[in-house]
């Protein structure tokens, strides 16, 4: 797989992720695969922002520590990533001080900014170099400025094409291409489309029929809302930002007992706002998808970066005890998939489902192919049409069925009419204090887990059945992990469909595997925690990273090198 990546790199307002976006965006249009990787600091003004790409002439799914290109806005930016240039690499800057030995272009970046008539054009300038150096012509960028640019007026469009134009011709004057002949697209697929998991989640919402988010702004999850709220109008839906998390999963639990498909969505710490809201879900048995984009904690920990540290808090969140989904897509595909399903799950069994992403995923741009809308099939479940209700004497909201599911009938219908009550009850509704209507009632809810545990998708296998070694991982570690085994005699387990845990596919994978190693982004190995607890293997080798960083493709090479010659 021919490949390469490059790196912008300055202060926050320097443009370093709009840039990055239109570059990445004109080279998956022109048929390469992209992997787009930001990094920005928890500051509300400036702080070292980074925007990574990295294009193949196939597909990819991951980020690498080396880097090809590095755009260089500030003396910051060298310093900060030198240690990831390769004997190849290029730095691409304007007058700042560069070690001996590493290949440099020097341009007078500010300089040719302001003949356009703004130095914040330095940014296009230097996209104008990378273009040259990739051997692509300096007018495929047209598209993208214009849709970024447009809504500005033609005036900034043309001024940020003129920018990108003097790139070019100086980085033609001064310096070789890094790309040769062989260096061609080969993604030749429709319906293609470069997203967040964020975006490809709001997207998969509206697909599904979600009429009613409700969310308080938390990175890395604040996106999602700002998707939603711009396709409001054109798709009949309701974004309502509360006051705080409480207020959030409140409103969408109470536009779910009105038969509308709702959610609500946060991080971690916003999650720990919701848990005991979660629990009146669970017992009154409302359909409600919960959105989780983790960061790092404890507490606020590194607010803007990655940890897939609230695997076991979402299986046992809130207290008690009831049967729930949690559900980890891998990837934005994935992400707008497995959404549709969670509302299709949770209206089906009348439970919580709660949906696990980090930042890794919510924020990192992901090469989509051939998306099919109709993929999903959206089924609306467990109502009672008016006739049905009317045709009713008696109507249990909570009658003790034989699957544990009771049919819903929603407020306003006639003969519908039912308590809904956050304390346990009877089939009515009604409060209770005696014992065997409390067994019943806990044991009508858990009813549903063997129907649930039927209905789930089972674990992915990727590469060779039989290979030297497995891994196992789950969310966001695939993309690193599948690009990582390539060519290797290595598969990989990837879950996605977490609790209720899939223990017969599992075991029956792993119990034949020769090695294993987990690959998790969390200190403790939460995955392998709930392996050995619902399956008794326990994994030895783990492959563990929690200092906020996703794993990089080249630290998961190394690690499969090293347990291999073991």
């Amino acid at each position: 797989m021919r490949e390469i990546a490059i790196k912008i790199g300055g202060e926050a307002g320097f443009g370093i992720k709009v840039s990055g976006l239109i570059l990445a965006r004109t080279l998956f249009k022109m048929g390469f695969g992209v992997f787009g990787y930001s990094e920005y600091p928890s500051l509300i003004r400036g702080g070292h922002n980074t925007y990574q790409i990295n294009v193949s002439q196939g597909k990819i799914t991951s980020a690498t520590r080396k880097i090809d290109i590095l755009i260089a806005l500030n003396q910051e930016t060298v310093e900060l990533h030198k240690d990831e240039l390769t004997k190849g690499s290029v730095i691409i800057h304007d007058s700042l001080k560069i070690d001996n030995g590493i290949k440099n272009i020097n341009i007078p970046l500010m300089e040719l900014a302001k003949k356009t008539g703004s130095a914040l054009a330095r940014n296009m300038v230097a996209l104008g170099a990378v273009l040259y150096l990739l051997d692509a012509k300096a007018t495929q960028l047209n598209d993208g400025l214009a849709l970024k640019f447009g809504p500005k007026g033609k005036k900034v469009v043309e001024m940020n094409k003129k920018a990108v134009k003097l790139g070019y011709e100086v980085a033609k004057k001064k310096g070789d291409r890094l790309a040769d002949s062989e260096w061609q697209p080969a993604i030749e697929e429709s319906s293609n489309h470069l997203m967040t998991a964020n975006e490809a989640t709001a997207y998969g919402m509206i697909n599904a029929g979600c009429k009613l988010y409700a969310a308080y702004p938390m990175t890395p999850a604040t996106s999602i809302m700002h998707v939603l709220a711009s396709k409001q109008r054109e798709h009949n839906f309701v974004v309502h930002q509360t006051e705080d998390e409480i207020a959030a999963i409140g409103a969408a639990i109470g536009a779910a007992t009105t038969g509308v498909r709702a959610a609500t969505g946060t991080s971690g710490g916003g999650f720990c706002l919701m848990t005991e809201s979660l629990g009146m879900a669970a017992i009154t048995e409302t359909p409600l998808v919960v959105i989780n984009s983790q960061r790092t904690a404890p507490a606020t920990g590194l607010p803007t970066w990655t940890e897939q540290g609230d695997l076991k808090f979402m299986v046992n969140a809130s207290h008690g005890e009831f049967p729930r989904f949690v559900i980890a897509p891998g990837d934005a595909e994935e992400a707008f998939y497995m959404i549709q399903d969670g509302f299709n799950l949770a209206e089906k069994f009348q439970v919580p489902v709660i949906f696990l992403m980090d930042k890794m995923i919510s924020e990192s741009d992901f090469s989509m192919y051939g998306v099919d809308n109709k993929k999903v099939a959206i089924k609306r479940e467990g109502f009672l049409d008016d006739n049905e209700v009317e045709r009713l004497a008696d109507y249990k909201r909570y009658a003790l069925s034989k699957t544990g599911i009771s049919k819903r009938a929603v407020p306003g219908q006639k003969g519908g009419v039912h308590i809904i009550n956050s304390d346990d009850h009877d089939e009515y509704g009604f409060s209770i204090e005696e014992s065997r209507m409390r067994t019943k009632m806990m044991d009508k809810r858990f009813k549903k887990l063997k129907l649930m545990e039927a209905d789930i998708k089972e674990p992915v296998l990727y590469g060779p059945r039989n290979a030297k070694l497995t891994l196992v991982g789950w969310g966001s570690v695939k993309g690193s992990v599948l690009d990582a085994i390539q060519d290797k005699d290595v598969n990989f387990l990837h879950l996605t469909y977490i609790w209720p845990f899939p223990e017969k596919r599992v075991k029956a994978i792993l119990g034949k595997a020769k090695r294993i190693m987990l690959v998790e982004n969390n200190k403790t190995g939460q995955l392998g925690e709930i392996i050995r607890q619902e399956t008794s293997i326990e994994i030895k080798n783990k492959f563990l990273k929690y200092d906020g960083r996703p794993f990089f493709r080249e630290e998961v090479v190394r690690e499969i090198n090293r347990i291999i010659k073991k």
